[in-house]
């Protein structure tokens, strides 16, 4: 038992789940039609990153089930953090040479190309600051705790948690409605599902997540003449990509481990921050 998250507690069903969710889709494309604050695209995204989770924190209020559990705000030992650091650094490295593949298959529509460089393009230091707070920040810990918290934890009540946390990512998927991204980010949702499942937390998972924004927000600010390094001919460097591979299965091995010994026997080295 560790600091009562071990305890017996109710969770949401799927059905409930589900419904939150289409709520929370139908809340964010409202709020993105109608323009919710201006037309500026950096507060918009700000905006709706907060609605992302708003929906769910109101049910879990009012059903009265303990936010802390069904969303996992487990806190992590230091250990956890570094080695999810280094899974994050090493899954946005894979993750890019899985883009450039998929682009040759199935080529990003030049306007889609477009509107996404319109809104991570940051073109002065109030940009920069929303950007990394509504991007990094926000996304990668409301949404982790929306998918890999509310959402996995009510599937993995009904289900084995190999279906609870494929579903998941699938749905996850979904909710960023591009199909030219959908093996990508099923892949990644995949990663951060079982990370939170085998930590009981969100916090490793929201890191690489927010690692995996804060990393495409650069890249989209800077493009690949200043990381030329790193790639060949249209590429990542196959060296770069063999060390990231190897990076990530260390990563998982070490962050399996850890993860047990922290539940089994807790020492001062794997203490929650």
């Amino acid at each position: 038992m560790m600091d009562g998250y071990e305890e017996h507690t109710l969770f949401p069903t799927p059905k409930q789940a589900i419904t939150v969710l289409l709520i929370t889709f139908a809340l964010l494309i409202v709020v993105s039609g109608i323009g919710f604050v201006s037309s500026n695209t950096k507060l918009n995204l700000l905006i709706g990153e907060i609605f992302t989770i708003l929906p769910a924190v109101l049910f879990l209020r009012y059903k009265n089930y303990s936010i802390p559990i069904v969303l996992r705000l487990r806190p992590i030992s230091l250990r956890l953090v570094l080695v999810s650091a280094l899974i994050g650094v090493a899954l946005t490295i894979i993750g890019d040479e899985i883009d450039r593949l998929m682009e040759m298959l199935l080529p990003l529509p030049p306007e889609l190309e477009s509107m996404f460089q319109v809104v991570l393009k940051a073109n002065s230091l109030g940009d920069w600051l929303i950007l990394i707070v509504a991007a990094v920040f926000l996304a990668g810990l409301f949404e982790e705790m929306l998918f890999r918290g509310f959402l996995q934890n009510a599937l993995e009540e009904k289900m084995d948690i190999t279906r609870a946390v494929l579903a998941t990512a699938f749905i996850f998927s979904l909710f960023h409605i591009n199909p030219w991204w959908l093996v990508q980010i099923v892949l990644l949702g995949v990663i951060l599902g079982v990370m939170a499942w085998k930590s009981n937390s969100i916090f490793p998972s929201a890191l690489v997540h927010g690692i995996n924004n804060g990393i495409a927000l650069i890249a989209a600010n800077t493009g690949d003449s200043e990381i030329a390094f790193l790639t060949w001919k249209g590429h990542v460097n196959p060296l770069v990509l063999i060390a990231a591979i190897g990076a990530l299965y260390i990563g998982m091995v070490l962050f399996y481990r850890y993860s047990e010994e922290d539940i089994e026997i807790p020492t001062f080295l794997n203490q929650p921050l």
